[in-house]
This record gives structure tokens, C-alpha cells and sequence, in this order.
């Protein structure tokens, strides 16, 4: 079992990496076609993701079940945080090239969804 603490570090966490994804935003500037910038900028912004949506999910997971916070809760928020992140992130960087179109949107919600559904039935 974690402990109840777990859910303050994960927020302290996303907070400092949202003030950094902020300061990254500010210092550099994300369309740059060449340099580092596109990827400082997109990766601070899926680490925040990634951990504002662990944290949210075992808030919400505990909320729910009203009892302590499991590891397995914990890795299954952090497992779709991550796929969540990662979905955003990609479809920023295709926006930003111009490929972000309806079929292309379709496709990568599906190639998430199948993911997830490759995980979950690893589980098993």
C-alpha cells in the first residue's frame, strides 16, 4: 500500500514541472525549425502531463474506492497518463507540420486505444 503522501509528491512534482514547462515556454521559442527548442519544450510539456495525469488519476481512483492507494492503481494511472501525454504531444507536433487532419487524429486515438488493449489483455 502507499501511503498518503504519495499524492502530495506527485503534485508538488507537476507543479514544478509546469512552472519549468512556463519558464521553457517563455525562454525559448517552440517554432524554431532547427536547434533543441521543439524538443525542450514538447518533452517539459509531456513530463507535466504525464504527471498531473498520475496524480489526477489516483486522486480520482481514490476518491472513488475510498480506501488506500494500491501500486497496481498507481501504475495503471501512471501506464494511461503516459499514453495520454503522449497522444497530445504527438498531435501537437502534427499540427505544427501541418499532418494533423481528421484521419490522422482517428488513427492515433485508435493506435493509443490499441495499446492500451495490448496491455491490459498482457495482464491477463
Amino acid at each position: 500500500m502507499a501511503g498518503k503522501g504519495i499524492f502530495f509528491i506527485m503534485t508538488f512534482c507537476s507543479l514544478v514541472l509546469w512552472v519549468l514547462f512556463g519558464v521553457f515556454l517563455l525562454l525559448l521559442t517552440p517554432t524554431d525549425n532547427g536547434g533543441w527548442a521543439p524538443v525542450i519544450v514538447s518533452g517539459s510539456l509531456w513530463g507535466a502531463l504525464v504527471v498531473t495525469g498520475t496524480s489526477l488519476g489516483i486522486l480520482v481512483l481514490r476518491l472513488h474506492a475510498r480506501e488506500a492507494v494500491e501500486l497496481r492503481i498507481i501504475k495503471r494511472s501512471f501506464r494511461q497518463a503516459i499514453w495520454l501525454a503522449s497522444l497530445c504531444v504527438v498531435a501537437l507536433w502534427l499540427s505544427h507540420f501541418g499532418m494533423l487532419t481528421l484521419l490522422a487524429s482517428i488513427l492515433l486515438i485508435a493506435l493509443s486505444a490499441l495499446f492500451e488493449l495490448w496491455f491490459l489483455s498482457m495482464r491477463r
